[in-house]
C-alpha cells in the first residue's frame, strides 16, 4: 500500500506491484530491476519491460514517483 502524501489517498498493490515497487526503490536502474523481475518471473525481457514501465508510469502520473533518465542510460 501507498499513501499520497498530497491527496492522503491510498493505493493498494497487489503482490506483484509491490515486489515491482520494491525492485526498483532498491535497484540501481531500470536495467537493474529488469534483471531481478527476470529472476523472479517466468516471462519475456519484452513483457517485463512493458509491464514495469507502464507501472512506473502510473505511478509517476499519481506524483508517487520522479522518472530520472541519466544521460547515456537506457532501458535495456
Amino acid at each position: 500500500m501507498i499513501l499520497d502524501l498530497e491527496t492522503e489517498a491510498y493505493l493498494g498493490l497487489n503482490p506483484s506491484a509491490r515486489f515491482m515497487l520494491e525492485t526498483i526503490v532498491e535497484a540501481p536502474s531500470i536495467a537493474d530491476g529488469l534483471a531481478r523481475l527476470g529472476k523472479h518471473y517466468e516471462a519475456t525481457e519484452a513483457t517485463l519491460k512493458t509491464d514495469l514501465l507502464a507501472f512506473v508510469r502510473q505511478l509517476s502520473a499519481r506524483g508517487l514517483v520522479d522518472i530520472a533518465m541519466p544521460v547515456g542510460n537506457d532501458v535495456g
